[in-house]
């Protein structure tokens, strides 16, 4: 090994002990608070029952390589119609179940049917929304085109497909990540257990059927993962992650995450081996100007063609997001008062300079004990939650359609707050997303193998959270990256039952 691959080495193993140790104390801030988000367990016995479920999972681990497991000749196209089947079934269960929920989906849904029906833009408002907001229009002109498609084939409601449309998002989310797993181990408890939580998780909680950014930008997300781990030509790789993280900055700006991680981790590569890999380093930065031009030149296009003009005056600027991040009275999430705020300052210039004051304002106003608390609160509330604030934000319903099936009923019982099993729900959703995040906190058993791969995706999870943690706050954002966090978990759990198979291996066997 050279010392430029030793300083790569030591580079990736720096990321990944740093992001462990993030993770340790997050989860460690995690078992010991008192707050609990519509549920009557606290985190502490849910912890109980994780350790059991670890010690079950260790035993497990043990049996699983014992059983011979039918060949396949096609193990990819299996899975791949694996996933189609459950993308079926997806959209059997949101038709005979689905709502509408309220913030910005009402407001896109109603805009995208309102340009359908022949109104413009200017009619309906949009042009001041989106001026304002102009991150949401590469989604609003997405789910245009569905409706299009929908009312071209004479669907009932044209609009649906953009729910169906979520459904293939997070399926094909899973399944991407389901290619990473296959790629990266051949731990057959590993792989079970990631096909298992995914679905049970991910591909059928409530949140497929709110067609909003969130699902949109996690085939993004995972997309650029499976460029990373799975396309090994640069000339395939690059575009491709720069097209997830690009074009998905347009649908979510933290699908960016990705292409940052990646940077960071082969830069001393890109570096040290100038001459050599001078060619890969012009494919990334190519890549990267082509899909950010085109993404430019799609909002124009968007304008063009549905002939309005954003207004950037009324844009609101990125630290408009901190201030709202650093109010005390919504633990940094959303507040009506501080959107009002800014949208009400007449010019963007105005509006950075305006808001960075009201940011000093804040900051000098808070004792280090407000700040330690705050922020403390903040990240309880982002990381504290294992319906991803399911409860909280997904009960502001404009519209419900009625439905009367066996089915919509189970389902009101179990997701809607005023539901029977609403509560149950809650803490079986908690103790899943603080099983993945104990798994996370195991990666430092195993500090020797698939350091590159850990280290890619901890520096994305880390990314995020002080994203969060500076910005606006909301658990729900945490679900476009929950295939991350669940492959991230796998590989902790991985290394855990290595090392016990190693160590039992190692037992001298008593003779009779």
């Amino acid at each position: 090994m050279t010392e430029a691959d030793k300083f790569s080495a030591g580079w990736e193993k720096l990321f990944l002990f740093a992001g462990n140790i993030v993770f340790v104390i997050v989860f460690g801030i995690l078992a010991v608070t008192g707050d609990r988000v519509h549920r009557n367990a606290a985190n502490w016995q849910l912890l109980l029952i994780n350790l059991l479920v670890l010690a079950v999972l260790c035993a497990g681990s043990f049996y699983m390589p014992r059983k011979a497991l039918p060949k396949c000749k096609h193990p990819v196209a299996m899975l791949l119609g694996i996933y189609v089947l459950l993308f079926v079934l997806q959209c059997i269960f949101v038709h005979y179940t689905y709502f509408y929920t309220g913030w910005d989906v009402d407001l896109v849904k109603w805009k995208v049917e309102g340009v359908l029906e022949g109104h413009s833009l200017q009619d309906l408002g949009a042009d001041d929304y989106f001026s304002i907001c102009p991150n949401n229009l590469m989604l609003f002109y997405a789910q245009y085109l569905l409706s299009k498609i929908g009312k071209l084939f004479s669907l009932e409601i044209p609009y649906n497909l953009c729910i169906y449309a979520s459904c293939f998002c997070v399926a094909a989310s899973c399944f991407f990540g389901s290619l990473v797993v296959r790629k990266t181990t051949r731990n057959r408890m590993v792989r079970c257990m990631y096909s298992l939580v995914s679905t049970a998780f991910i591909l059928f909680c409530p949140w497929i059927a709110i067609p909003y950014s969130d699902t949109y930008g996690m085939l993004f997300v995972s997309l650029g993962i499976w460029a990373v781990y799975c396309l090994e030509k640069p000339v395939l790789k690059w575009p491709v992650l720069a097209f997830a993280a690009l074009f998905g900055y347009h649908i979510k700006p933290t699908c960016i995450f990705p292409l940052f991680a990646a940077v960071i981790l082969y830069l001393p590569g890109f570096i040290s081996k100038w001459k050599q890999r001078w060619k890969e380093l012009g494919i990334l930065a190519l890549s990267c100007l082509i899909v950010w031009g085109a993404g430019q030149g799609m909002v124009s296009w968007i304008q063009y063609s549905l002939s309005f003009r954003l207004d950037h005056e009324q844009e609101l600027p990125p630290n408009h997001y901190i201030m709202m991040g650093m109010n005390m009275d919504t633990k940094g999430g959303f507040s009506p008062d501080d959107r009002e705020f800014a949208v009400n300052i007449p010019t963007y210039e105005a509006k950075k300079q305006l808001i960075w004051d009201e940011i000093g304002v804040r900051w000098g106003q808070m004792t280090p004990e407000q700040k330690r608390e705050h922020y403390l609160t903040k990240l309880i509330y982002i990381v504290n939650n294992g319906t991803f604030s399911w409860g909280d934000e997904g009960i502001f319903f404009y519209s419900i359609p009625e439905h009367d099936n066996f089915l919509n009923d189970i389902y009101r019982e179990i997701f809607y707050p005023e539901g029977k099993y609403f509560t149950l729900y809650c803490e079986l959703a908690q103790l899943v997303w603080m099983q993945i995040l104990l798994g996370i906190v195991l990666l430092f058993i195993d500090k020797k193998n698939k350091v590159f791969h850990k280290a890619f995706l901890i520096i994305m999870l880390c990314g995020l959270l002080v994203f969060l943690m500076l910005f606006e706050a909301r658990a729900r954002y945490l679900i476009l990256y929950s295939p991350a966090f669940l492959i991230l978990s796998l590989y902790g759990y991985e290394g855990l039952f290595s090392r016990l198979s190693a160590k039992i291996s190692r037992t001298p066997q008593s003779v009779a």
